[in-house]
């Protein structure tokens, strides 16, 4: 028998793609949001990085939190992709089984089980090219637009943009990714259009899936959640896991949260079917009955339109969770007990209450030689001035990515300030001072120690400014904002800046107001230096990590417009696929309206299921995040787990609240147009096969 030539093959795939255009745009507008989203990330990135015009040491300062913030920004579009790849593997399954007489046909004219992969598989690609090329080119236009409501909700100055394009490393990624899930999405149904028979494709349905162990598989996610849960609740992780432990335990701990309830999905969709079809009847009647049953008879089917919603969801509340784990249960706390317990004016060369705007045009963070050398003679007896204060750059010491500053000082400074910088876990100062002094001595937190793989007085090896440099880890414990403190003695080995912040600490006894107020006229004869209280400082820290939520929040409506696309394509396939049922009630004296209701209805609770399972296990990702991944690497082992966990559940709550309210609303109208488009016609008409 002959086979069909390749360049048949790929023409039937494009013809498939052009006889379902409105379901072939919809995949692609899916990819595409999410390879906007991951183009978007990186324009935000360069504009925020593009800002700091001055001096080099700003833009090394501030590009540790830069690129987390930018890379915090990329996930969120990967994730994006990722759950548009439920949409594209529910678009394909139900694709294939809509041809499967075509398919039949196809094999018993010759077709090869290889050449309907390919066929299935070509159709993924140019869906995917179709997708990534409309999110590479969307994608600066999307940063800039979100750059715009930053703008607007920041009020422009804890965080200043300018222009800012993607780098190529990012358009890469987000190419990679639009055209790899695709891909991989459309592999399943792809292979089991190939498995297919002609004889048994030409004569019955095909199913891809089985529709019977829906109450197995409810039983092994049960299971899995109810483990998860007392493992939780017995011996929860945070209590002793350490860097890598922490993260690696928390990822397999959050997936098997997501698989339990995965599992669960379709029998309860099914249990919610018919437990809702009396309340539906009495309240709607024949129209609530048959939205409750068609919900049932459609579960899987469903229930992957559902995954592109609750992906998104949880994934938005899950971030929410684990910033305010980090700023407001791990950093905030002992940066604030630091600053009440050291009270002291900090005199810098610029002004820290106006957030980033501070050093968009700084020539140079340094302070004047002159006021240094001026301070002692003003401060007198009154204050102590630690005023060696500098940062470098070391990857090897840096806690967020490689690009984090550490602090360089006087160890004898260290000492005084205590633990409003440095609180000791291992070690203490009678050991660590020595090796402070005899070099590069570093105080570090856990994570920093763990990474570099030593413990107190062992020694490790650091990138300095003219090739490696052999430092000694002095003391493990927890740090000011989580920086690695380096002392003075290893300056003109690494890459330090000048003295860029002075601590000037009043002494017992001290007039304070006073104090400030000779420092306030000293800083006034040199322009460019500012005193700062402990409360600014702090408010400051807390307004920048204040920001990251908010941009989730406003990306949050990317995610619930990508399962929007979703509803439609299952809507429109679903009402396609039961065009002679829906016939069949316009004949029996069902109006338009009521039929329209019927299949609106369907999508408005498909919404609202989404949106509380969204709801519930982002949650409760929160939840494993806060228990599983603890405080020990940041240097807060008596952390409060389950106290924390239940703060950082709030603002995840909100989150997941606004998505519960949204989300019907938005699927009952993407399902409304479709729905009307294919309702058009009379009761003869909608009969008639299509």
């Amino acid at each position: 028998m002959r086979t069909l030539p390749i360049r048949s093959v790929n023409s039937l795939a494009v013809r498939n793609l052009a006889q379902h255009r409105l379901r072939t745009a919809l995949t692609a507008l899916a990819v595409a949001l999410g390879v906007a989203t991951t183009v978007a990330a990186d324009v935000i990135r360069a504009a925020l990085m593009n800002a700091l015009t001055g001096s080099a040491d700003a833009q090394k300062f501030m590009i540790g939190l830069l690129e987390q913030l930018g890379v915090t920004l990329q996930m969120i579009g990967v994730g994006i992709t990722l759950a548009a790849g439920f949409l594209i593997f529910n678009a394909f399954v139900m694709a294939v089984t809509q041809r499967r007489r075509q398919i039949g046909g196809l094999r018993a004219l010759g077709m090869t089980r290889r050449q309907v992969l390919q066929m299935v598989l070509a159709e993924s690609l140019v869906v995917g090219g179709l997708g990534t090329a409309l999110g590479l080119s969307a994608g600066p236009l999307l940063g800039k637009g979100t750059i715009a409501l930053m703008r607007a909700i920041l009020g422009g100055d804890l965080l200043v943009f300018s222009a800012g394009n993607p780098s190529l490393s990012s358009l890469l990624l987000a190419a990679v990714l639009g055209m790899g899930v695709t891909f991989l999405a459309a592999l399943i149904p792809a292979w089991q259009a190939a498995r297919v028979s002609p004889l048994v494709a030409l004569r019955q349905e095909t199913r891809f899936f089985k529709k019977t162990g829906f109450l197995n598989h409810a039983l092994i996610g049960s299971t899995m959640l109810l483990l998860l849960t007392v493992y939780l609740a017995v011996a929860p992780p945070g209590e002793w896991v350490s860097y890598p432990w922490d993260q690696n335990l928390t990822a397999a701990l959050v997936l098997a949260w997501l698989v339990g309830w995965g599992l669960i999905a379709p029998a309860l969709i099914g249990g919610l079917g018919r437990g809702t079809r009396g309340l539906f009847a009495a309240r709607w009647g024949a129209v609530g009955r048959l939205v409750a049953d068609n919900l049932r008879r459609g579960r899987l089917r469903v229930t992957l339109t559902l995954l592109t919603l609750v992906v998104g969801l949880t994934m938005i509340i899950g971030l929410t969770g684990f910033i305010h784990l980090a700023g407001q249960e791990l950093l905030i706390p002992t940066m604030t007990a630091g600053f009440e317990r050291l009270r002291a004016l900090f005199i810098a060369p610029f002004d820290v209450s106006e957030g980033m705007a501070a050093y968009t045009d700084l020539e140079r963070i340094a302070l004047p030689p002159e006021l240094i050398a001026e301070l002692p003679d003003v401060a007198g007896d009154r204050a102590r001035i630690m005023d060696q204060w500098r940062f470098v750059i070391v990857p090897e010491l840096s806690f967020f990515g490689a690009s984090y500053f550490s602090l360089v000082a006087d160890p004898q400074d260290i000492q005084f300030a205590g633990d409003a910088f440095f609180d000791f876990i291992e070690g203490d100062w009678a050991t660590a001072m020595p090796l402070l002094q005899a070099g590069c001595g570093v105080l570090a937190p856990p994570l920093i120690a763990s990474r570099n793989g030593v413990a107190v007085g062992e020694t490790f090896q650091v990138t300095g400014e003219n090739g490696p440099v052999r430092c000694t880890l002095a003391g493990i414990g927890r740090t000011f904002v989580n920086t690695s403190l380096i002392s003075m003695a290893a300056k003109d080995d690494l890459a330090v800046t000048e003295p860029f912040l002075i601590h000037v600490v009043p002494l017992t006894g001290t007039d304070r107001d006073q104090l400030k107020a000779d420092l306030t006229a000293l800083l006034a004869r040199y322009p460019g230096t500012y005193l700062i209280e402990p409360e600014g400082m702090y408010a400051a820290q807390v307004g920048i990590l204040a920001v990251m939520p908010d941009m989730f929040n406003a990306l949050l409506l990317l995610t619930l417009v990508t399962a929007a696309l979703g509803v439609v394509n299952t809507t429109m396939m679903s009402v396609s696929e039961r065009r002679r049922e829906l016939g069949l009630l316009r004949a029996i004296g069902a109006t338009r309206r009521q039929v329209r209701a019927v299949v609106v209805g369907e999508a408005a609770l498909m919404g609202f299921i989404g949106g509380v399972l969204g709801l519930v296990i982002g949650v409760g990702a929160v939840v494993v995040i806060v228990v599983t991944y603890g405080g020990n690497s940041w240097g807060v082992p008596d952390l409060d787990l389950w106290g924390a966990a239940w703060r950082s559940a709030q603002p995840a709550l909100v989150n997941g609240l606004v998505g519960l309210v949204a989300a019907p609303l938005i699927c009952a109208g993407a399902a409304w147009l479709p729905a009307r488009a294919i309702l058009r016609g009379n009761a003869i008409q909608t009969l008639q096969p299509h």
